[in-house]
């Protein structure tokens, strides 16, 4: 009978450590949700999570950009990014094989405007299903910025060749 109750009493050391160690995952699972949480409320960018079908859930930087409500559920009824369901599945396949996928297109706001996105594909399980979550960045001001740079370099050519031709002569 001691030897029983050494025995169970190693045992139940034992769990009562994995029992702690259980708390302390949980207690960090909990810290690293609440700050992905704020990370997804609070960013400029957007955030939006789908599957082959619908919009799972979208970050309020992502509803900006492309003109969604977040007070009724009507961005779930949006086609995502105004792609084709095919254009969709490609997408998701592309990111599921390759772990992350990431490219720059252009996408539609529900307004029908045109918005240059660079958009990182990560292929997640969101509620037990399988789905995607992408991470958007809209590149309007920095396509207007490299416009910009790009007519200052081309008049600063012409310039430099109108004073080479002043000067030759």
């Amino acid at each position: 009978i001691a030897n029983l109750l050494d025995r169970f009493s190693v045992h139940l050391a034992e769990l009562y450590s994995h029992a702690n160690q259980l708390e302390e995952d949980v207690a960090e699972k909990r810290d690293i949700e609440e700050v992905m949480q704020a990370v997804f409320k609070a960013s400029l960018d957007g955030y939006i999570v789908w599957n082959h079908s619908e919009i799972a859930k979208i970050s309020p930087g992502a509803a900006e950009v492309f003109g969604f409500s977040l007070e009724t559920d009507s961005y779930k009824d949006q086609r995502i990014f105004g792609f084709s369901q095919k254009t969709l599945r490609r997408i998701f396949r592309k990111a599921t094989e390759l772990g992350v996928l990431r490219e720059e297109m252009a996408l539609q706001t529900v307004q029908g405007r045109s918005v240059p996105c660079e958009v990182t594909h990560l292929p997640i399980s969101f509620h037990g299903q399988p789905c995607i979550l992408s991470y958007i960045r809209d590149l309007t001001e920095q396509k207007k910025n490299e416009e910009a740079l790009l007519l200052a370099k081309e008049q600063a050519e012409v310039a430099t060749k109108a004073k080479s031709e002043f000067l030759a002569r």
